[in-house]
């Protein structure tokens, strides 16, 4: 299994920002993933957590739900209690092409306020 961390603490820890990690750095990072290497040699999973406007939860929900995204697949999307409101969980072939999904797609959805990006990652 994989954990879980915010991509800005991730990237801090590397002494990076979200805009100095570039395709090639991923493939050096061979850890970020979904699945085995075997399945997937490129592939990154992200969990995508959103605060939607009040009483849109479930419409967030359900357009995320429909997505279709050249850049990335959606996996799963739940509608949750807690500080957020809706959890995305989307796959890609690199960062950036996840990262265009999120920005051009998930965002541009009727009632999403914020955005939170965490990656998975294989640790060892």
């Amino acid at each position: 299994g994989g954990l879980v961390i915010p991509v800005t603490r991730f990237l801090a820890s590397l002494g990076m920002t979200t805009f100095a990690l570039e395709p090639r750095s991923t493939a050096a990072l061979g850890w970020l993933h979904s699945g085995t290497k075997e399945d997937h040699p490129m592939s990154v999973r992200g969990y995508i957590l959103i605060e939607a406007e009040v009483g849109k939860a479930k419409s967030v929900g359900e357009a995320v739900n429909k997505l279709k995204h050249a850049d990335a697949k959606v996996i799963a999307v739940d509608t949750v209690t807690g500080p957020f409101d809706v959890i995305v969980q989307l796959e890609a072939d690199d960062l950036d092409r996840l990262g265009n999904c999120i920005t051009d797609g998930i965002q541009r959805v009727d009632g999403v306020q914020r955005t939170t990006t965490c990656l998975s990652v294989k640790l060892g």
